[in-house]
């Protein structure tokens, strides 16, 4: 497969540069994402004005990095997968919690179940949400207009994901070692 490189903020189109300075900045070393997204300006940029108004949408930090990793686990992303995962165990999220969206499984907890399942649903239907997962949302505690909010985060994933499809990014090996981790649990 093709791969496309991983950019630093030196080596990156000129019109990527400010972005990859924002994301060094704010998270202190460039993902590989980000570094592939900087081959195209456009992509990059974009992805970063979405990133910037997810952050305002009314889902705790938790919660986004759910909806990533659940968009990320039925578009079937190994990039995103691992990212997440990682970011996951980095924010203390139970370990069951992360297999059970992993592995397409129930989650215990009734709230991050209807988030996740409604979140998968959207994606594996191509946006459309059956009644009674959209029910069980607004049940869970959510107000529908989130639903909204959550297409934000799904747009941003499938952007990365159909990114790692086409050119597939080398997983970082701080990703990998907290996804190798989560597995491993699950096999012991």
């Amino acid at each position: 497969m093709t791969t496309l490189k991983v950019h630093t903020i030196a080596s990156a189109p000129e019109g990527s540069r400010h972005s990859l300075e924002e994301v060094q900045q704010r998270l202190g070393n460039i993902p590989n994402l980000y570094g592939t997204l900087a081959n195209s300006p456009e992509l990059l940029n974009g992805y970063m004005a979405l990133n910037h108004q997810w952050e305002r949408t009314s889902l705790t930090a938790k919660e986004r990095e759910l909806i990533f990793l659940s968009a990320s686990v039925a578009n079937q992303c190994p990039y995103c997968t691992a990212g997440y995962t990682a970011g996951l165990q980095q924010m203390h999220t139970g370990g069951d919690i992360i297999r059970q969206v992993l592995y397409n499984e129930t989650v215990q907890d009734p709230r991050i179940n209807a988030l996740v399942t409604l979140v998968k649903e959207l994606v594996n239907n191509r946006g459309v949400i059956s009644d009674h997962v959209r029910t069980a949302f607004i049940e869970a505690g959510y107000e529908e207009s989130v639903i909204l909010e959550i297409l934000v985060g799904v747009a941003m994933k499938t952007m990365a994901n159909y990114l790692d499809h086409i050119f597939p990014i080398p997983i970082d090996k701080a990703y990998q070692d907290e996804y190798n981790a989560v597995i491993r649990e699950v096999h012991e």
